[in-house]
Formats: structure tokens, sequence, C-alpha cells
């Protein structure tokens, strides 16, 4: 799912790891995501260094800066998220 830098804490979003699209403001231009808690725990085997590790995503690497916690449920569910200004 694309989504605004302020998403997260527009919805209070709870943190697993690390913390939301930080880059954005300061490197707008690096690809970056953030996955769900599911995705953390069933891809990458809750994996506690998983923030800062590069993920492939067709064919294009993103940065992972966080992991959001188990409760955040979104009304379209998704695994992850990359900001609008990655595409």
């Amino acid at each position: 799912m694309h989504v605004s830098a302020d998403y997260f804490a527009l919805f209070g979003a709870p943190w697993r790891r690390d913390g939301p699209f930080p880059l954005l403001k300061t490197a707008p231009r690096r690809s970056c995501s953030v996955l769900s808690y599911g995705l953390w725990k069933s891809r990458f085997a809750c994996n506690p260094n998983i923030a800062g590790s590069t993920i492939q995503l067709d064919g294009q690497p993103y940065l992972v800066i966080g992991v959001i916690g188990r409760s955040f449920v979104t009304e379209t569910p998704a695994d992850l998220w990359i900001p609008y200004n990655s595409i």
C-alpha cells in the first residue's frame, strides 16, 4: 500500500521495530518500506535485525525501516507500506 509520510502517526499506529518513514523528510528519493507484523513473522521469522535490511519488490531494492505492531489493522488489508514518492 502506498502511503504518505504521516500515515502511521495519523492513525496512532504502534511500532514493533523502529519508526515511521524517517527517511522521507531527509532523503525523499530513497525507496523504503514498513512491514506488517504478520509479514515480518511469516516471511522474515521475526528477524530482530530486519530494519536496515534491503528487500526486493518487483526487482527493485527497498530499505526496511520498521515493522508495524501486531494490533495495527487497516480497512484494506496490507502487509507492506511504501511512501508515495517511492514509485
